[in-house]
């Protein structure tokens, strides 16, 4: 008796640790398929008591030629003197999106995940950040992040899963505020070949979120 209890007790433990990572905004490029280039990609998944959330380019991510199941930019700063973490913040060289719950809902997050395929003539370095009100951001992690190409994983490879419950910022997102999330990239050795993508998406597999949130939108 004592160790069905004990059992049963574990199981609630487990659900209530669970209630507050569940996957609220993601984003899939298969099934159909993005050609890559696109202005824009919306989130595949979405919360529906988030706004709609599109990933969009910084002003130094140019708009290349197609590659299917993801979404692709030419890092333009490569071969100049402004190829550095500095010059990558100031003049635009991420990619973005925004959550914003909808009025009555607030947003905490726990976790963001995603595949990066980084393009040949590494290596590349990457640092998330974040802003309430899309002007000041906010470095998350440890340190900057260095990412080579994989000639074994062409579609990418996934990056450590990077916490977010423990920023207390990120625990109680209104929907006045929203938060906009950056990836900011830079390096590279090679402007023919210097590409980053987000992705890329399996195949037909239109559950394959490679870029995701986890987190719990709830009721005021």
């Amino acid at each position: 008796m004592k160790n069905k209890i004990k059992l049963f007790g574990i199981a609630i433990l487990l659900f209530v640790v669970n209630i507050g990572h569940t996957q609220i905004l993601g984003w899939n490029f298969s099934d159909p398929d993005t050609k890559g280039n696109e202005e824009s990609a919306a989130a595949k998944l979405r919360d529906p008591n988030l706004k709609p959330s599109e990933l969009i380019r910084g002003n130094a991510l140019i708009n290349p030629n197609t590659f299917t199941r993801s979404f692709v930019s030419r890092l333009s700063l490569v071969g100049t003197s402004d190829n550095t973490k500095e010059k990558a913040f100031s003049k635009g060289a991420y990619y973005e999106f925004r959550v914003q719950p909808n009025k009555g809902y607030t947003v905490a997050l726990s976790s963001l995940k995603a595949k990066l395929r980084p393009g040949a003539g590494g290596p590349y370095y990457y640092r998330w950040a974040y802003s309430l009100d899309g002007k000041k951001f906010n470095e998350l992690g440890d340190k900057d992040v260095s990412i080579k190409y994989d000639y074994g994983k062409p579609d990418g490879l996934w990056q450590p899963v990077l916490q977010l419950s423990g920023v207390r910022a990120l625990q109680e997102i209104g929907q006045k505020k929203g938060v906009v999330f950056r990836l900011y990239i830079w390096g590279g050795t090679n402007p023919e070949t210097a590409t980053f993508t987000i992705g890329r998406s399996e195949g037909g597999n239109p559950q394959d979120y490679v870029l995701s949130l986890d987190g719990e939108v709830k009721a005021k």
